[in-house]
C-alpha cells in the first residue's frame, strides 16, 4: 500500500474545513437515512366535523379554515416572511487556511512552509442590504395582500355554490312536483278514455308529458347533487351526505341594498393593493439595481508560523475590492426600469378592470333585483290566477284535459324561472360583496383528529 504524505493530510482537512461536518448514518432510524424496511408514516386525513344543519356562516368558516389553497397561501405568506428575515443577514465569515512555500515532493515534511489560520467577511456596499430587506418585505406585504384576495373570492364561491345548492332543492322539489301532476294527469286521462269520455290522443299527450317530467326530475336530482359536490369541495371535501343546508333563498321585499357603487368603495380591494406593492417593489428594485456596480467590500486577517517546528508569527491582512471594469449592471438596470413600467401600467389596468367588474355587478344585481320583483308581484299571481280559472273550467266541463296539463306546466316553469331569477339576484350580490366588503377574518383550522376517529374522505 503506497503511503500518503503530509501534504495530502493537510489537503483533507482543507476539505473537511470549506465542507462542514459529515453526518454519517449508523444504522439507527432518524441517523441520516431511515432503517432497512421503514417507510414514512402517511399523513392522515385531516378530517372535520360538519354540522347537520350548515348555514351560510357556518360554510363560510369551514371553507376558511380547511380549504386547500388557504393552506398553501398561509405557506407562501411564512416562505415570504422567512425571505424577509433571511434578506436582512450579513453573510457568514470566512474561515481561511493557507499554505505557501510547501514541499513539492511526497513524505517530506513541511520544513520552512509559511501556513496561516484567519477570517474574511464581506461588507457590502451601504444600501444594498437596506434595499435587499425592503424588497424581501414588499414580497412578504404582496403575499398578504394575495392572500387576502384571495380570502374574498373564496367567501364569493362559497357564497355562490350556497345559494346554486339551495336554488337546486327547489328546483328539484319543482321538478318532483311537476311529475306528480304528470303522473296524475296521465291516469286521468286514461280513465277517461276507457269511459269513452276523451280521446286516444290524450292519453298519449299526457303519457308523453309524464315521460318528459320524469326525465327532467332526474335531471333536477343530478343537478342537485352536483351543486352539493361542488360546496363540499370549497368547504376542502367535507361529506355533506345528510347535511340540511339551512338558508332563506327568498330576496326581501325591495331587494335594492348594494345597488349603489362609488370609487371609494373599492379603494381597499385587495387587487388594488397588490398592484400597489408592486409598483412600489419595482421601484426599490431599480433602486437596488443602481447600487449594483458599486463593489462590496472584503477583509481578511489571519495569523500563522514560518518554518516548523520554531517558526517565526506572522500576520495577514487582505482586502479585496471587485473593480467594476466589465460589468457595471447595466442590463440589470435596464430590467428594473422596464419593471417599473409594467407595474406602473398594471397598476392602471387593475384600477380600471376592478371598476368595470363593479359596474357590470352592480347592473346585473339592478336587472335582478327588477326582474324578481316583476316576476313576484306580476307574472307569478297571473300565473296562479290563470291555472285556478283554467281549473275551475275543466270542472265545469268548458276545457280540455290537455288544456289543464298545459297551463300546468306553465305555472310549474314560470315557478322555475322565478327561482332562477332569484338565483342570479343572490350571485350578482356576492358579486358585489366581493367587490367592496372585506372577507370575515379566518379563524385558524382546528388541529387534525387521530386517524381512527377521522371520518372516510369523500369518493372522488
Amino acid at each position: 500500500m503506497k503511503r500518503r504524505g503530509p501534504l495530502f493530510g493537510y489537503a483533507a482537512l482543507g476539505l473537511a474545513l470549506a465542507t462542514g461536518p459529515v453526518r454519517v448514518w449508523t444504522g439507527e432510524p432518524g441517523a441520516g437515512a431511515p432503517a432497512r424496511g421503514e417507510t414514512p408514516p402517511a399523513a392522515p386525513w385531516a378530517g372535520f366535523a360538519v354540522p347537520s344543519r350548515l348555514s351560510l356562516e357556518a360554510a363560510v368558516r369551514l371553507a376558511l379554515a380547511h380549504h386547500p389553497q388557504r393552506r398553501a397561501q398561509r405557506g407562501r405568506v411564512e416562505a415570504a416572511a422567512g425571505r424577509a428575515d433571511q434578506a436582512r443577514r450579513w453573510p457568514n465569515p470566512e474561515l481561511t487556511w493557507s499554505l505557501e512555500d510547501g514541499p513539492a515532493r511526497a513524505g517530506s515534511w513541511l520544513g520552512d512552509a509559511k501556513h496561516t489560520v484567519g477570517v474574511a467577511q464581506t461588507f457590502p456596499f451601504p444600501g444594498k442590504k437596506r434595499l435587499d430587506h425592503e424588497l424581501a418585505r414588499a414580497d412578504l406585504a404582496v403575499a398578504a395582500a394575495l392572500e387576502a384576495w384571495q380570502q374574498r373570492e373564496l367567501v364569493r364561491e362559497v357564497k355562490a355554490a350556497f345559494y346554486r345548492a339551495l336554488a337546486a332543492e327547489r328546483f328539484a322539489d319543482i321538478a318532483a312536483e311537476l311529475a306528480g301532476v304528470a303522473e296524475a294527469t296521465a291516469t286521468q286521462a286514461r280513465q277517461r278514455v276507457a269511459a269513452g269520455a276523451a280521446p286516444r290522443q290524450e292519453q298519449l299527450r299526457a303519457e308523453i308529458a309524464r315521460e318528459q317530467a320524469r326525465a327532467e326530475q332526474a335531471g333536477a336530482a343530478r343537478d342537485q347533487h352536483t351543486t352539493r359536490q361542488a360546496l363540499a369541495t370549497l368547504l376542502g371535501g367535507a361529506d355533506l351526505a345528510g347535511v340540511i343546508l339551512e338558508g332563506d333563498l327568498e330576496p326581501p321585499d325591495g331587494p335594492a341594498d348594494g345597488d349603489t357603487l362609488s370609487p371609494a368603495d373599492l379603494a381597499a380591494h385587495p387587487a388594488l393593493e397588490v398592484a400597489r406593492l408592486n409598483r412600489l417593489r419595482a421601484d426599490r428594485a431599480l433602486a437596488r439595481a443602481r447600487l449594483e456596480p458599486y463593489p462590496d467590500l472584503k477583509l481578511g486577517v489571519a495569523g500563522g508560523r514560518e518554518g516548523i517546528p520554531a517558526g517565526q508569527g506572522v500576520i495577514e491582512v487582505q482586502v479585496a475590492l471587485p473593480l467594476p471594469l466589465l460589468d457595471r449592471a447595466r442590463g440589470r438596470q435596464r430590467e428594473a426600469r422596464a419593471e417599473l413600467a409594467v407595474a406602473e401600467a398594471e397598476a392602471q389596468t387593475q384600477a380600471q378592470a376592478l371598476w368595470a367588474a363593479g359596474v357590470a355587478a352592480r347592473e346585473r344585481f339592478r336587472a335582478a333585483a327588477d326582474q324578481v320583483r316583476r316576476q313576484r308581484e306580476q307574472i307569478l299571481p297571473r300565473a296562479e290566477e290563470a291555472l285556478r280559472l283554467v281549473q275551475l273550467g275543466f270542472a265545469e266541463g268548458r276545457f280540455a284535459l290537455l288544456d289543464l296539463l298545459d297551463t300546468q306546466r306553465t305555472v310549474v316553469e314560470t315557478r322555475r324561472a322565478y327561482w332562477q331569477t332569484v338565483l342570479e339576484w343572490h350571485l350578482a350580490r356576492a358579486e358585489l360583496e366581493a367587490l367592496t366588503q372585506p372577507a370575515p377574518t379566518a379563524a385558524p383550522p382546528p388541529p387534525a383528529q387521530p386517524a381512527a376517529l377521522n371520518p372516510a374522505p369523500p369518493a372522488p
